[in-house]
């Protein structure tokens, strides 16, 4: 299965649609009806469609992703240009 992207709200739809021409599977927040939406509907988004997060605000993330221990064996991960690759551990 190939990877599928979830762009957080503050990068901007030109990179999604730079991936998309790339041959990636990427959405931008501020092109759907998640615009303006809270970072937990965004996750839960991302988990529901198998995306990848991709943000510059991992740290915001982070406590939502640790609580979720009914996610058994679904791993979102978050990719942040500045932290890294943060894949929750449970």
């Amino acid at each position: 299965m190939r990877p599928r992207f979830l762009l957080d709200e503050h990068l901007q739809p030109e990179l999604a649609a730079a991936a998309v021409r790339a041959g990636l599977d990427a959405v931008a927040v501020c092109a759907t009806a998640l615009k303006g939406k809270s970072d937990l509907a965004v996750l839960l988004a991302a988990i529901d469609q198998d995306r990848i997060v991709v943000t510059y605000d991992a740290e915001d993330f982070r406590p939502l992703v640790s609580g979720m221990t009914w996610l058994e064996s679904r791993f979102p991960a978050l990719f942040s240009s500045t932290h890294g690759l943060f894949v929750p551990t449970t």
